[in-house]
């Protein structure tokens, strides 16, 4: 399903956040949304949800409306993985990521085999499996990270929006999971992701969205937005995308004075 902002503009409060930003989200793809602290990154993901309403402009899905979409049938095709790593219930491991199925059947309805096969896939995917039987309130941080993700893919959606998925994993965790994003973005999932980590967004993207203050200052394939002067006008860095052994890097040298 493809997923678009069209003069998106987006408030918290009094403060606009968010400046007629046009964005597009296809099938196929991981999408990247980066820039400074501040720029708008996890607005943008949360009206792309649907979790905030737009000031302005309009979000779709599949060229309809978020607003005029059923919500059963929102939560199946779209899941969202929040910044927030909170999780209020010492439920089980495998209970958290089964969270992820809610939307396919009545409430208090039995689990059924693809229910718990959704499941089980998730768990191996993330390399939690091991700690299903666990409280979720004994793991780690970067346990936790997998889990909630481990959660979103239980839901086999259509379109995953996830905010800093990579934050808190450690390197070997980071590759697993931007591959798998790959993999399910070449059977067809769209999948949108806020990053700091520009090296990930160059290897593993195949679009990039650059926001500065709440604007889109530049958009397409990474080796056309991860320049030194898109680098320099945002984050007020210099920087520069190498290619070492075939894999894309971004080096930052230093702040400018």
């Amino acid at each position: 399903m493809r997923l678009e902002a069209v003069a998106l503009s987006a408030a918290l409060g009094n403060r606009m956040v968010l400046r007629d930003v046009d964005v597009e989200a296809h099938p196929g793809e991981v999408m990247a949304v980066i820039g400074p602290n501040g720029a708008g990154k996890s607005t943008l993901l949360r009206v792309l949800s649907g979790l905030l309403r737009p000031a302005a402009g309009r979000v779709l899905l599949d060229n309809l409306p978020l607003a005029h979409w059923p919500r059963q049938a929102l939560a199946r095709a779209l899941a969202y993985v929040p910044q927030d790593r909170t999780v209020h219930w010492p439920l089980a491991v495998r209970n958290v990521v089964a969270l992820g199925r809610l939307p396919f059947h009545a409430t208090g309805a039995a689990a059924t085999p693809d229910d718990r096969e959704a499941v089980d896939s998730a768990l191996a995917d993330m390399d939690i499996a091991g700690l299903q039987d666990r409280p979720i309130s004994e793991v780690s941080g970067g346990e936790l990270a997998r889990v909630l993700i481990a959660r979103a893919l239980a839901q086999r959606p259509a379109v995953l929006v996830a905010d800093e998925p990579a934050a808190g994993l450690d390197p070997a965790h980071q590759l697993a999971l931007f591959s798998h994003f790959r993999r399910i973005a070449a059977q067809g999932c769209t999948v949108v992701v806020a990053l700091h980590d520009l090296s990930l967004a160059a290897r593993f993207c195949h679009k990039v969205v650059l926001l500065r203050a709440g604007r889109v200052i530049a958009a397409g394939e990474p080796e056309k937005v991860l320049t030194s002067e898109h680098l320099r006008d945002a984050y007020g860095v210099s920087a520069r995308l190498h290619v070492l052994d075939g894999i894309p890097v971004v080096q930052v040298v230093g702040e400018l004075p």
